[in-house]
């Protein structure tokens, strides 16, 4: 009977330890979410390598998107103006 409760009590134990694991949990994950300061601070001081990674890591903004497509334009404008001359 003591087994049964042991075993009992150590699957207890561990099924306890993983129900708090994150599933899903970003790999990169913003060190001043919880902490007692204020945000702004924070990405100042503490998180502020986190923040540059962010936006080194960041989708490209609509604005810079037109901008790199509106140059390729005028360079494939040019080389088209090149073959037909």
């Amino acid at each position: 009977m003591s087994r049964i409760i042991f075993i009992l009590s150590i699957f207890f134990i561990t099924t306890s330890a993983q129900s708090h694991t994150i599933i899903g949990e970003p790999k990169d994950p913003d060190p001043c979410l919880n902490l007692a300061i204020p945000y702004d601070l924070c990405l100042q001081t503490i998180g502020k390598e986190w923040l540059e990674r962010q936006r080194k890591n960041a989708p490209p903004t609509l604005e810079s998107r037109i901008k790199q497509l509106e140059k390729q334009l005028k360079e494939l404008q040019k080389r088209l103006d090149n073959k037909t001359s």
